[in-house]
């Protein structure tokens, strides 16, 4: 069984290496920068080990999805990259249930689905405990199932609930959190792909692009100055970008434009912006340079957020039980 799983393939790292054969990483928790191979990049044990129903560990998830997806994309990024190439119609659906899935399986995404259980779990359980009567009535079964002789009062018991993450640590299993996000991310992602605008944007003389361990960067401007990453599918201005290689990068949009073009160095740095941004650890780059450096210092900050506004989930989980549908996804940010 393959234990060491690349959340970025390999042959996508490839198109972003020097000469030697190696990618420059920038880590945004030790502010470091470092050529390393491909193999040592993007990768973690037991990524994508899921547990079958009789209790075995399998990779099946890597061996029969995400391989064979990664090797199908290698010949349709090689042409796309080409100069003057359009994209045609017939490539965008296996570029979209790629990229949905690339979206998907990074630890940025499966970390935020664990945060995510953890804050539906806290919401649930702390609603419960203003339901008196109910509480009540749970409290005696616990007594009468030790007996009568219960530890704590009614009045801990209350307490607890009231302020769950106090005494207690709640997290969802990393498969099922695997699971959350392919199952949960993946089709919203790939019809939201497949009906938006697709273009190809090569880069100035002396500019580059650089990419990350999110490598498909969607961002939502909500306000002036304001964005939403990784979310916000029914924005009029979501959009994606998918760094190709240093020269060329993919861009999609729900607004009609060119399906190619070369683009100012202002562009590029927007784009790279947006990608040491998303970046959840490591930044990537073919070359060490004082702009992608700068970009590590700015954007640093971002691996000590959370990923979920909880007073935001809460307002909309809170709306939609009145409503009668429960959380709509798009609120996580």
């Amino acid at each position: 069984m393959r234990k060491a799983n690349h959340y970025v393939a390999q042959s996508y790292q490839m198109r972003f290496c020097n000469s030697e054969g190696l990618i420059c990483v920038y880590d945004k928790e030790t502010l470091r920068v470092k050529p390393q191979p491909p193999k040592r990049t993007a990768v973690m044990t037991h990524l994508y080990t899921i547990e079958t129903d009789n209790g075995e560990k399998s990779d099946i998830l890597e061996r029969e999805v995400f391989d064979p997806l990664d090797g199908t994309i290698v010949a349709y990024i090689n042409r796309w990259i080409e100069p003057g190439y359009h994209i045609p119609d017939a490539d965008i659906p296996t570029m979209a249930y790629y990229l949905a899935f690339q979206h998907a399986r990074v630890p940025r995404n499966i970390e935020m689905f664990k945060e995510l259980g953890t804050a539906i779990a806290v919401k649930i359980l702390k609603d419960a405990s203003a339901n008196k009567k109910q509480m009540d009535e749970d409290y005696e079964r616990m007594k009468a199932s030790v007996n009568g002789v219960c530890p704590i009062s009614r009045e801990q018991y209350q307490e607890w609930f009231e302020n769950l993450e106090k005494h207690f640590k709640f997290e969802l299993k990393d498969d099922f959190s695997l699971g959350m996000t392919i199952s949960a991310g993946v089709p919203p992602y790939y019809n939201a792909f497949c009906n938006m605008e697709w273009c190809i944007i090569d880069a100035p003389q002396g500019s580059h692009f650089i990419t990350c361990d999110a490598p498909v960067v969607s961002v939502a401007y909500v306000a002036p100055g304001v964005a939403q990453y990784g979310v916000n599918l029914a924005s009029p201005n979501f959009e994606a970008i998918f760094p190709l290689s240093p020269t060329v990068c993919l861009w999609l949009r729900k607004i009609k434009g060119q399906k190619r073009f070369r683009c100012d160095s202002k562009r590029v740095d927007d784009f790279n912006y947006r990608t040491a941004f998303m970046a959840e650890r490591y930044i990537f780059s073919h070359q060490d340079s004082s702009k992608t450096r700068s970009l590590l210092q700015k954007t640093a900050k971002t691996i000590r957020q959370p990923k979920i506004n909880r007073d935001d989930l809460y307002r909309r989980m809170d709306a939609k039980a009145r409503l009668g549908p429960l959380y709509d996804p798009r609120a996580v940010y």
